[in-house]
């Protein structure tokens, strides 16, 4: 609900709370090579200190030895990152947004091929648009989705130091 880019799925899930209310959740999934991966940070409020908190509270007990995260080059530059140890990688990709007339904006993940069955109901678009032969882009644009391009995501990562 807070996310800029909207819910992503995450086996592990942290939260601040402030006078019995949620006002910042990150979470995170387990990648194959053992490192974490922070998915998402969201915050209700202005919660200063939240992300260096959650994270060294989360860093300790899911016993991470590395973390990367990636930001969103149009809304953030990263920077309270640097609090919580994170570097800058050097990775940055241009990426893009997805919008449809229904929906309005949605997130990419929405649009993986495992993904694209319940989006293509969700949205009210013809269900037999899906098709294992066509690719993410021609099934987007044959439910009537925009794809803008944006100024795509620059990596974060941390290690034990």
């Amino acid at each position: 609900e807070n996310h800029i880019q909207g819910y992503a799925m995450a086996k592990h899930k942290f939260g601040l709370a402030f006078e019995g209310e949620i006002v910042a959740v990150m979470s995170f999934n387990q990648l194959k090579s053992g490192a974490w991966d922070m998915v998402r940070y969201a915050t209700s409020c202005n919660v200063q200190g939240g992300q260096s908190k959650l994270f060294k509270y989360a860093s300790s007990v899911l016993n991470m030895s590395e973390c990367q995260s990636f930001v969103d080059c149009d809304f953030f530059t990263g920077s309270s990152y640097s609090n919580s140890g994170f570097i800058d990688s050097g990775d940055e990709v241009i990426s893009f947004r997805v919008w449809h007339r229904n929906y309005g904006f949605m997130s990419r993940q929405s649009w993986w091929k495992a993904s694209i069955p319940s989006t293509l109901k969700r949205i009210g678009a013809d269900e037999s648009i899906f098709s294992d032969n066509k690719t993410q882009n021609e099934m987007m644009k044959e439910a009537g989705c925009l794809i803008v391009e944006n100024s795509g995501t620059k990596k974060f990562v941390w290690e034990r130091g």
